[in-house]
């Protein structure tokens, strides 16, 4: 499987994307993190 990998920065735009590949997938797995205050998302 190959995939990109995104992150929303700071001013809102997203990053640039990480190519990454695996020959054995483990699990399907999405993680999706809201904060009410933008300032706890780096913890």
């Amino acid at each position: 499987m190959t995939g990109t990998q995104q992150y929303c920065k700071s001013n809102g735009t997203w990053s640039t994307p990480t190519f990454w590949s695996a020959l054995n997938p483990v699990k399907n797995e999405v993680q999706v993190r809201l904060y009410d205050n933008p300032a706890d998302s780096n913890k």
